[in-house]
């Protein structure tokens, strides 16, 4: 859940990708700050449907703020779907994810980030979507390896990794937060750009 800080050594910051459009019309660009009261909004939501999950953004989560700051201060990308131009709104917010070079593992290794869908835009590819987005720029920054971590509540998110061929590591890790949050680690290995 909380982002850590950067590791030490330094990444190339590929261009982020230019907007596009992807299913039903929606248009996933680039997240910016003026986006935060949609995406906390998204994030709140989808917490929403698992009991004891709750978002404490000031006590907690103070980057969602400025997200696309936070992201960019760490030399990753963090992307927005939404349903019309301009910041986001809760609204027209459909989904949103973000990747940069993970904190405590090896050089090459990129963390995905905030991977969170509308409940009332679900199953429309906007996931599927946002973590191509993701495999496509952590590969062109040459990274090897993609990690996450989410919550145990999350079933529905798992099945999702799973289904994208991300393997869950053993054992958890407990947050000491709010929600009382414990997390599984899930590790894709990535093999270089063009190659499948």
């Amino acid at each position: 859940m909380p982002d850590t800080a950067p590791r030490p050594h330094t990444t190339t910051r590929p261009d982020p990708p230019a907007p596009a459009r992807h299913g039903n019309a929606s248009l996933i660009r680039p997240l910016i700050d003026a986006d935060a009261p949609a995406l906390i909004d998204l994030i709140d939501r989808c917490w929403q449907a698992y009991p004891g999950c709750i978002l404490d953004v000031d006590g907690e989560l103070p980057e969602l703020r400025a997200y696309a700051s936070h992201v960019t201060a760490r030399g990753g990308n963090a992307w927005v779907a939404v349903d019309t131009a301009g910041p986001a709104t809760p609204a027209s917010i459909l989904a949103m994810a973000a990747t940069m070079p993970a904190a405590a593992e090896p050089p090459l290794t990129f963390e995905v980030h905030k991977l969170y869908v509308s409940p009332d835009a679900r199953r429309m590819g906007h996931a599927a979507a946002m973590i191509d987005r993701i495999i496509a720029t952590a590969r062109a920054a040459g990274a090897a390896h993609l990690t996450l971590w989410t919550d145990t509540r999350f079933t529905q998110a798992h099945a999702f990794y799973e289904a994208r061929d991300f393997i869950r590591a053993p054992g958890t890790r407990a947050l000491d937060d709010i929600s009382r949050s414990v997390e599984y680690r899930y590790d894709l290995p990535l093999s270089p750009a063009g190659q499948s």
